[in-house]
This record gives C-alpha cells, structure tokens and sequence, in this order.
C-alpha cells in the first residue's frame, strides 16, 4: 500500500524545486495515502501535483504537497499527500497548518510488536525508487544537515514498518488509507521495531529504531483495510 508514492515522486519534486531551497533544508515530516483500486501490473501511470499549502511554524516552514495517479483509461489509482518541513524558513507571517484529526493509537499496551534489521546499505537500495536526494547517501551532505551519517528515507522507514505489519498478520492488500507522521530518522543498519493496535478495520502503529533514546521514528501511524480486490 506504500507503493503509490514512487510514481508520484518525480512531481513531488518538480513542485519542491518551485518553493526553492536546498535538499540539505528539507525534512519529510509527514506522509498520506490513499488506495482507490488496486495498483494494476504492467500498467503506465500518470500523475499530477499540486502545492496546496504553505504555512508558517516560526521556527520552519511546511509546505503540502498532494498527487493523483491515474491509469491509462483514466480511473483513478491513488492519491498521496506529502509535508514537507523546510528549515529555518518559518516566520514570514503565514497561516498555521490546519487541526489534524486525531488517529492515535488506543491507551492500551501493542496487541504485536514486530523486530526488523535494516540493512546497512537499506538507503542505497531505496534510491533506486528514484529519490536522489544526497541526504541519504553522501557524508558531507548528512553532516551539513546535522547527522553523523546519512539516514534512511522516512518512507524507506514507512516501507519497512509496513513489511513488519505484513508478519503480523495485516493484509496489505486490502489496505485503502495509510497515514504517517515521521519523527526522527533512523540510519541504514538499525533495527526497527514496529508495535500495532488492532481495532476492527483499522491499525494503529509507531516505530522506534531500537536501543537508541531518540529512535522514534514513525508516530501516529495508522492504516485503514476495505480496499476490494478486483
């Protein structure tokens, strides 16, 4: 259900070259998306992007990024929406983001919790989806952004964290709505720990990279199931 973002991605990025920037300015900070059928196989796609939101958090900018991919025939695929944190960018008097809904996880312990070893060449192999941004690959350019060494892709972390949902039991396949808030990144290597929350037609879920005190990687994860399959 993560796939719809890899054929979005190329107008994600035509849209950010127009807000202007650096990628060592940018952080991913939150990510949507929404299932209408199916991702057909074989199929060519065609997707459209379009800035609906620029708002003002004093300290950083964000901006709202949202696609729409369609077959061939016209039908609607997918829609995504991308936050994107800008850096040092805030305090040109702009509107506020407007309230989320809340989708926290039930006040319970997990119902799972699911252990999963990235590899050390995890953000290596996730550029291969075509996000180049040097932020996960080059050394000089992570430590420009204030890391050590480059992290992974918050959605290479999305995509992880949805395998580990796939082990416990969630059927991907019938997933029409996933949500993610990306807290702090997590670097190629780690291990990733997913917990879940069942509750009829939906899971709850966060992530946390395991041993580390800031690890928390994904939080207010949420996906709902009722997609059919054709």
């Amino acid at each position: 259900p993560t796939y719809p973002v890899v054929p979005a991605l190329a107008a994600v990025e035509w849209c950010q070259a127009r807000l202007g920037g650096t990628l060592s300015n940018i952080l991913h900070g939150a990510q949507r998306i929404w299932l209408q059928k199916p991702v057909p196989l074989g199929a060519t796609l065609t997707t459209r992007a379009q800035i609906v939101g620029v708002y003002d958090l004093r300290r950083m900018a964000q901006s709202v990024i949202r696609t729409q991919s369609r077959d061939a025939a016209g039908a609607l695929v997918a829609e995504t929406e991308w936050t994107i944190l800008h850096m040092n960018e805030g305090g040109f008097d702009g509107e506020a983001p407007p309230a989320q809904a809340n989708n926290r996880a039930p006040r319970r312990a997990p119902d799972a919790s699911v252990r999963i070893e990235t590899s050390p060449a995890q953000a290596a192999l996730y550029r291969l989806n075509g996000d180049l941004n040097p932020l996960h690959i080059d050394p000089d350019t992570a430590r420009d952004a204030g890391y050590d060494r480059p992290i992974l892709h918050g959605l290479g972390t999305l995509a992880v964290a949805s395998v580990a949902l796939s082990r416990a039991g969630v059927p991907l396949p019938s997933v029409s709505l996933v949500e993610a808030t990306f807290r702090a990144p997590i670097f190629p290597g780690d291990p990733l720990i997913t917990e879940l929350w069942r509750d009829a037609n939906r899971v709850w879920f966060q992530s946390y990279a395991e041993g580390r005190a800031d690890g928390l990687a994904i939080r207010h994860g949420y996906m709902e199931l009722g997609l059919q399959s054709p």
